[in-house]
C-alpha cells in the first residue's frame, strides 16, 4: 500500500466513524435492487428532511463502464430529482461507494426542505 492509499483509507475510516456518531446513513445503508429498464441497479434512500438519493448504475449511467456509481438529489415528497441543490444541478456520475457516503453526508444535513 503506497501513501496515498493509506491516507485515503485513513480519511474512510474517520468519515465512518463520524458518521457512526452522527447516526448518518452511508453507501453500506442502500438496498439496491434490479433496474427496471438499464440492466442495472439503483436504490433510493431518504433522510427525513425533506431530501433523498437516488443512486444507479446501469447500461447509461455515469462510470458505469468502470463500476461507478451515479447520483441524484431527489425530492422526498416528489421523488423527483432536484436541480437546484448545493450539490448539482444534475446528477454527479463516476462516483466510488465512499464518495457516494460523502455526497450523502451532504445532503443529510441539508435544512429541512420546505
Amino acid at each position: 500500500m503506497n501513501p496515498r492509499q493509506y491516507r485515503e483509507l485513513e480519511r474512510q475510516a474517520d468519515v465512518i466513524e463520524q458518521n457512526k456518531k452522527l447516526n448518518m446513513k452511508t453507501f453500506n445503508d442502500l438496498v439496491f435492487k434490479p433496474h427496471p429498464i438499464n440492466n442495472g441497479v439503483v436504490s433510493r434512500l431518504y433522510f427525513g428532511n425533506g431530501y433523498g438519493v437516488s443512486v444507479v448504475k446501469h447500461d447509461y449511467s455515469y462510470g458505469n463502464e468502470k463500476g461507478l456509481y451515479e447520483l441524484a438529489v431527489v425530492s422526498e415528497e416528489t421523488g423527483e430529482i432536484l436541480y437546484d441543490t448545493p450539490i448539482t444541478e444534475d446528477v454527479v456520475g463516476w462516483l466510488r461507494p465512499t464518495d457516494v457516503t460523502d455526497i450523502m453526508s451532504i445532503v443529510q444535513k441539508f435544512d429541512t426542505r420546505k
